[in-house]
C-alpha cells in the first residue's frame, strides 16, 4: 500500500453538519483537494496547489469525479464517484486532466465555470470567476534549472508523486524547492487572478 503525503493548500474536512449549523468535509475520502469546501462559500477565485502523492496520470479520480467523469480511485481517494461528486460541466474534463498532467503545463486554469448544484456536498449553483490548480507532475524544466547536474541525478525514483512510506531529507528539500519554483515560475498568472 502506498502512502499518501497530502500537503493540500487548501484543506477539506469530512462532510457533515457541525453542531452549531456549520460544515466540515474529510480530507480522507470525500473530496481530497478542498475545492468543494471553498465551492460551498461560493469563493470567486480558487488557487488549488495539488501537492498529493499521487501520479495523476495513474489516479485521477480527485479531479475527475469532481467533472463528473469516472476515474481510477484507491482507498484513500473520493469513493463516493462522479455522479455524488460532480461539480463542473464534464466537458471541460479532458483539457483540465491534460493540462495538470503535461509536465510543460503543469496547471490548468478555467474562468467563467458553471459551478453545478450538488446537495451532497452542500453547494448551491454559481459561476466561479477562477479555477486555478497548480499540479505536482515532474518537471523537467525545474530540474534543469539546477546548474549542479548532481541534483537531478539525485533525486529519488517516482519523485515528486510517486513515493512509497517516505522520503530522505534531499527529497524533502526539493519537494519544498519545488513548490517555491511553481509560485515563482506561474507569479505574473497568480498576480492577475489573485490581483
Amino acid at each position: 500500500m502506498r502512502f499518501r503525503i497530502p500537503i493540500p493548500f487548501l484543506v477539506a474536512l469530512r462532510a457533515r453538519v457541525a453542531p452549531d449549523g456549520g460544515y466540515a468535509m474529510d480530507g480522507g475520502v470525500v473530496e481530497t483537494t478542498g475545492i468543494a469546501a471553498l465551492l460551498r462559500t461560493r469563493a470567486s477565485t480558487i488557487v488549488a496547489f495539488y501537492n498529493n502523492n499521487d501520479n495523476l496520470n495513474a489516479l485521477n479520480a480527485t479531479f475527475a469525479f469532481l467533472f463528473g467523469v469516472d476515474g481510477t480511485t484507491d482507498n484513500m481517494n473520493s469513493l463516493e464517484g462522479p455522479t455524488v461528486e460532480q461539480v463542473f460541466p464534464s466537458a471541460l474534463y479532458p483539457e483540465v486532466i491534460a493540462n495538470l498532467t503535461d509536465s510543460t503545463v503543469q496547471r490548468a486554469h478555467l474562468t467563467q465555470v458553471s459551478v453545478q448544484a450538488n446537495s451532497f456536498l452542500g453547494i448551491e449553483a454559481y459561476t466561479l470567476d477562477h479555477l486555478y490548480i497548480l499540479s505536482l507532475q515532474r518537471s523537467d524544466a525545474f530540474l534543469a534549472g539546477f546548474q549542479d547536474k548532481r541534483v537531478e541525478a539525485n533525486v529519488a525514483d517516482g519523485w515528486p508523486n510517486e513515493f512509497g512510506v517516505g522520503m530522505d531529507t534531499f527529497n524533502a528539500n526539493m519537494l519544498c524547492l519545488y513548490s517555491q519554483w511553481k509560485l515563482r515560475h506561474f507569479a505574473a498568472e497568480l498576480s492577475s487572478i489573485l490581483g
